[in-house]
């Protein structure tokens, strides 16, 4: 324990947003904390890789709106200071035709085919009218219930999901939809007429989708944060996995690499669930067989394409919902900020989304198609290719089955009969979680446990929070 400090001993597991929020918040509320991590730097998902000038963010990832700025700095890194900028270059590529993303029903009208305009909009009437109080069994229906058969094909949201989860929208929770999809929910939960009101506005409204981001590249943020930890006395100790997890009846013991031991009073985990459940011998006994088996995870695959020009697209991000490309998204991160590469040249990430056991060809025949299809949508100057770089990142999705809710019950089950382990964040919890959502919750975590905490109350409130926002 630090020296001058009278609370309890905790264990981390993870240096990613949730972790290190959590940390900082403990570490506050006067305790001791150490933090394990398997990877060699901080920042989970939150990551970023470089190379000779150039850096590439695990995906784009921004922090929503002004408030969170202002909470940071208030509340957890006084330091914090990051840019705010205009995320309105985000589009979405369907129909060979570009729409805003997140799209509004004002841009869809604008863009598509004169001719399919009056059938979308009967269609979205008959949505509103009719589909919109049927309770929704999968993704498919939950999105048609939102904006109707009609755009529904036209966006091509099928192929989409498919691309990302490998699965049909049929096989898909709505759950998901409810949490990745929450633009959408907007075309649900309000009447036509608002929506037609708020289409008027729409072009102001996407002035205002401010965001921040570092100029730096996404994990300033998890440093940052990392930074605050270290100035409050914690400890991360880097390229630590885990290994075995056992709950003894005054602490738990964590076996990381090289059989290295280490114990604290309490757990508190952000790694993925199925990993948690996997080496913690205490619960193993206690779950399913098959529990973890149906907790799936997809892993990204991010080409990552070096270009001798300044600028390769005129957009920050599109994405592809077409089942003819192979890959899901691409992001120019120069037109996030010009320091993400050298002077005169760019970069482009492309996101290919598989299962985590699937074998992606990385080779430069591959890389060399990929080039052909950006080629071929018409929005990419790809002649001044010059080399390229391969992250294979695991747990970037967790996929929502339709059963995903009986599932996660039964893991919820099998969380809150630990005694003092306590699994969180958006890995912890197989639930999706924005970068605004992970450091906000982590820190209140954190701060729950105040010198007169009851770790078994917190928890039991914790997975109960937790439990209500799947109902």
């Amino acid at each position: 324990m630090r020296e001058g400090t009278t609370g309890h001993t905790f264990l981390v597991l993870g240096a990613g947003l949730s972790g290190l929020s959590c940390g900082i918040g403990l570490l506050e509320a006067g305790h001791d904390v150490t933090i394990l991590e398997k990877e060699q730097s901080a920042g989970g998902l939150c990551r970023s890789f470089r190379a000779n000038g150039f850096t590439f963010d695990y995906g784009p990832h921004f922090l929503f709106g002004p408030g969170i700025k202002t909470a940071l700095k208030e509340n957890i890194v006084p330091s914090f200071d990051i840019p705010l900028i205009n995320r309105n270059g985000e589009r979405i590529l369907a129909r060979d035709r570009l729409f805003k993303f997140p799209f509004e029903p004002k841009n869809i009208l604008k863009h598509m085919e004169k001719t399919r305009m009056l059938p979308v909009l009967i269609d979205l009437v008959a949505s509103h009218s009719f589909r919109k109080a049927v309770p929704a069994s999968n993704l498919e229906e939950w999105i048609i219930n939102a904006v109707g058969n009609k755009i529904y094909d036209y966006i091509c949201l099928s192929d989409y999901v498919k691309k990302l989860y490998g699965l049909s929208p049929r096989e898909v929770s709505p759950k998901w939809g409810e949490q990745k999809l929450k633009f959408l929910s907007r075309w649900r939960n309000n009447s036509l007429l608002v929506m037609a009101l708020n289409a008027l506005k729409e072009d102001k409204k996407l002035q205002k989708q401010i965001v921040s981001y570092p100029p730096s590249g996404i994990d300033a943020i998890p440093g940052k944060l990392a930074e605050r930890y270290a100035e409050l006395g914690g400890k991360i100790i880097f390229s630590s996995p885990v290994a075995a997890i056992r709950e003894r009846h005054d602490c738990v013991e964590v076996t990381g690499l090289n059989n290295r031991t280490f114990s604290a009073e309490y757990l508190i985990s952000s790694i993925p669930l199925t990993e948690l459940l996997n080496n913690t011998s205490s619960g193993s006994d206690k779950i399913n067989s098959g529990l973890i088996m149906q907790l799936r995870h997809r892993k990204t695959v991010f080409f990552l394409l070096y270009f001798n020009a300044p600028r390769v697209m005129n957009y920050q991000c599109i994405y592809f919902t077409q089942p003819d490309y192979l890959f899901r998204r691409v992001t120019e991160f120069r037109n996030l900020s010009s320091s993400m590469s050298p002077a005169g040249k760019s970069s482009l990430c492309v996101e290919v989304t598989c299962n985590e056991k699937e074998v992606i060809d990385t080779s430069l025949d591959k890389v060399h198609a990929l080039l052909k299809q950006l080629d071929k949508s018409g929005h990419f100057n790809i002649k001044d290719f010059s080399h390229y770089d391969i992250l294979d990142v695991p747990n970037t999705y967790p996929v929502y089955t339709v059963d995903y809710m009986d599932v996660i019950k039964k893991a919820l089950d099998c969380l809150k009969s630990y005694k003092r382990i306590i699994s969180f964040g958006r890995q912890g919890l197989f639930f999706y979680n924005t970068m605004n959502n992970s450091i906000m919750q982590g820190y209140a975590l954190g701060q729950s446990f105040g010198s007169k905490h009851d770790f078994s109350c917190i928890k039991d409130d914790h997975y109960n929070n937790h439990a209500a926002l799947l109902n």
